[in-house]
């Protein structure tokens, strides 16, 4: 992998901030954080050939068509309920619905156990995506209770497990958070624990801006921590800096 031009270079005010600025001590990395995520940051020129940048594009491309079929999935399988009540497909696409709910209560599952890691933060998102695959769910459930006898194999239970955590996940969410998920883009506007990320190329900027930013604080012995505690820092998710001391 190409690495980055210096700060200087593709982020000039970030790189002036970060030379200039005083640190409160002890540091407070979600407010250098918030300094940097609130800048808008150009695309770094790197010497990434025509062939390379293609590929990421289509890489980029497949991972948020995966990801809008994947936050659509409780939809989905809702939508392969209706038809198969109403005669438009055979019960045989019932399987599929099935899939689509597993795919649909594994999602839920994971963005709750992230927003627990995340140190229970307020995300908006969390709460649509574990509310709208509930609610989802459970109307695919009624659907399956009332058109289908025997036939309806493990979509019941599957549905009414997704169904189950998702209104009670939305529900913990709502009540257990302890707080904002930030401003601007550290809100996670790329989705749901990571799940949705609209422009993964924008976010690998900021992730790398906060990155030289840190370092450069390091060099000024304003944020006096060890290479170890630096790489773990660096490693982080957008907005995490928020959680740590």
């Amino acid at each position: 992998m190409t690495p980055p031009p210096p700060l200087e270079e593709w982020a000039p005010d970030a790189a002036e901030w970060a030379w200039q600025c005083d640190v409160a001590q002890p540091p407070d990395l979600g407010l250098i954080e918030d300094e940097v995520m609130r800048r808008r940051l150009p695309p770094m020129r790197t010497m990434d050939s025509a062939l390379v940048s293609t590929v990421r594009r289509l890489v980029n491309l497949v991972l948020v068509l995966g990801s809008l079929a994947v936050l659509s999935a409780p939809l989905i399988g809702l939508a392969l309920v209706a038809l198969v009540g109403g005669g438009t497909l055979a019960v045989g696409w019932l399987v599929a619905a099935q899939l689509a709910f597993v795919v649909a209560l594994a999602n839920v599952v994971s963005s709750l156990f992230k927003w627990s890691e995340s140190g229970r933060l307020r995300d908006p998102w969390s709460v649509l995506l574990t509310g709208v695959t509930g609610v989802l769910s459970a109307a695919a459930l009624g659907l399956l209770w009332t058109q289908f006898d025997d036939s309806g194999g493990w979509a019941p239970m599957i549905a009414g497990a997704g169904a189950l955590v998702g209104i009670v996940g939305c529900g913990v969410v709502v009540v257990a958070s302890t707080g904002a998920s930030g401003t601007g883009l550290g809100r996670r506007v790329f989705g749901p624990a990571g799940i949705l990320n609209l422009d993964p190329t924008r976010e690998h900027r900021y992730v790398v801006a906060r990155g030289q930013v840190l370092d450069i604080l390091i060099h000024r012995g304003q944020v006096p921590i060890n290479q170890q505690r630096r790489d773990e820092l660096v490693r982080m998710a957008l907005g995490a800096w928020r959680t740590v001391s």
